[in-house]
């Protein structure tokens, strides 16, 4: 299967990674029957650390922690992370193309 990274870069994971994630969800929700939301939540949660949100009120420090996002990911992280939902569901990152609607792919 074809990737999509750039070498020694930190730049946030690009567009097309966005758009190749989304589909790639997509499949696997057609191979086992989960959500595709559901399956962005969980894997979000199994592999990538929270974050975290603090606030001062009256000199009281309030700290509350938020839900992983990809959106923070930079392209070499966002492969990683590709790579464990591969390795986890045993199946295959697909070959991106730039045009692909896996919902025409139902019809």
């Amino acid at each position: 299967s074809a990737r999509l990274f750039c070498l020694g870069s930190t730049q946030k994971r690009s567009i097309d990674q966005n758009k190749l994630y989304w589909s790639y969800l997509t499949i696997i929700s057609d191979e086992t029957g989960n959500s595709v939301r559901s399956l962005h939540e969980v894997f979000k949660k199994e592999f990538l650390p929270p974050r975290f949100s603090q606030i001062m009120i009256k000199d009281q420090i309030f700290q509350h922690e938020l839900p992983a996002s990809t959106t923070d990911l930079d392209k070499s992280q966002f492969i990683d992370y590709l790579d464990k939902i591969a390795s986890l569901t045993e199946i295959p990152i697909p070959n991106y193309e730039p045009n692909y609607d896996p919902k025409m792919q139902k019809m």
